[in-house]
């Protein structure tokens, strides 16, 4: 007969979801108390590897490793439910609840110790936390000793709700007294590479060396893969799946040697605090590449049709946005009629402090490089012209602004545009 407990909160990336759980002879089920706040969580009895009861302040959390190698966490039970869970558990499940002490002296300092896809920190020889390593996204040294975690973000929870998204650890190496298991900061950040597997599984398809990135700013080589693309950094890594990509721009600049490709990702980059919605690979468009494609022509006629070939020559620019198109299936959006007084596919104009390009394209406004702003103009509600008759009675000011009213409520301001280019604007 299964025993339920109510008002059980459900710990995923951090984040606090209410429901009820309840334990029966097949396995733990925990439901939400609505639909919409999150999905219902089941752990089968053949899945459970063992249980353990931790003191939570005043209530208790019921934390359940699974034969997989992941955690699930359920806290706000009583002292006396400890009894009815342990009940059922060595019963049915051949697993007995087990009592552990949490460390509560408030230390910063102790041991990482990973098993399997969990690190339990210690201090004072008591579990201080834990968090699952399959949720790390990124993983980089930041100088000698430290390390840098970055957490997989929950964009179903709610905005109000705290999440783990940055955690930093200093790890001294071993000829300076460290009784963790890791010889130093770089081969603890490796092996958390390892089982996050922020590298990515499968072969590469094809890869760009060293190529010029200005949001975020860097050279990255890029490797791109079936179902995802990585990009490495001198100090940063990221993992980004095809299916996050919303949209491609491939954009000239006016200096007809450069072209910009935009890649529109939902949801964003983050690079510690900053989050990126878009890229901004910078091309040269004489830069001639050739490159083979790590699949066989019959694979390749079968998933992309005549669209990739076992070898791609080309420019940077032609070759990259191919590849990207292939795999992602986005159509890249290029400029269309609009043309400035001097013949380029933008005008030159500020957002805030930075000068960059604002492209007029058919169904939306994309100014780059920083910070990269896309607006469609079916989400635009009006259009401000402004600063236009500013001057004296016998000159006229040299540049006007664009002011864009959106239906959220946002403006967009592009700045110090020249006044050659209002009628082509307007």
């Amino acid at each position: 007969m299964a025993q339920q407990f109510g008002s059980i909160t459900h710990l995923l990336h951090g984040v606090e979801r209410h429901g009820v759980l309840s334990v029966s002879e097949k396995g733990i089920e925990w439901t939400p108390r609505s639909s919409e706040d999150a999905s219902a969580v089941l752990v089968k009895a053949g899945d459970i590897q063992s249980l353990q009861w931790v003191p939570n302040g005043r209530t208790y959390q019921l934390k359940v490793l699974k034969s997989n190698g992941s955690i699930a966490q359920f806290q706000g039970f009583r002292a006396q439910d400890s009894s009815s869970i342990d009940g059922v558990s060595s019963k049915s499940w051949n697993a007995a609840l087990q009592s552990v002490q949490a460390a509560t002296k408030g230390w910063n300092w102790g041991v990482p110790e990973i098993d399997g896809n969990r690190m339990t920190f210690t201090s004072d020889d008591k579990a201080a936390f834990e968090v699952d390593l399959k949720n790390v996204t990124a993983a980089s040294l930041q100088g000698k000793n430290e390390v840098a975690l970055e957490f997989l973000i929950d964009d179903t929870a709610d905005d109000r709700a705290d999440q783990l998204i940055e955690m930093r650890m200093f790890v001294p190496s071993k000829e300076e007294g460290s009784i963790a298991d890791f010889e130093n900061a770089e081969a603890f950040r490796d092996e958390v590479l390892k089982i996050a597997d922020v590298q990515g599984t499968g072969e590469c398809i094809v890869a760009f060396e060293q190529v010029p990135c200005l949001v975020p700013r860097g050279r990255y080589d890029i490797e791109l893969y079936r179902s995802f693309f990585k990009m490495h950094g001198t100090s940063y890594d990221f993992k980004i799946s095809f299916a996050s990509i919303t949209r491609l721009f491939l954009l000239p600049k006016p200096d007809g040697v450069h072209a910009d490709l935009v890649v529109s990702v939902d949801p964003p980059v983050r690079q510690g605090n900053t989050f990126y919605p878009h890229l901004v690979l910078h091309l040269h468009q004489e830069t001639a590449v050739s490159v083979d494609v790590n699949m066989s022509s019959a694979e390749l006629k079968e998933r992309y049709g005549d669209v990739l070939t076992e070898n791609l020559s080309g420019t940077m620019q032609e070759v990259l946005a191919k590849v990207f198109k292939a795999l992602s299936g986005k159509r890249i959006t290029i400029p269309g009629r609009f043309k400035s007084h001097v013949g380029a596919s933008c005008v030159r104009a500020t957002v805030k402090a930075s000068d960059g390009h604002l492209y007029p394209l058919e169904k939306s406004f994309v100014f780059i490089p920083k910070p990269p702003t896309y607006v469609r103009y079916d989400d635009i509600v009006s259009v401000e012209f402004g600063r236009v008759a500013e001057g004296t009675y016998t000159t006229v000011s040299r540049s006007f602004d664009l002011i864009v009213h959106a239906k959220n409520g946002q403006t967009h301001q592009f700045t110090n545009i020249s006044r050659d280019e209002y009628s082509n604007l307007f």
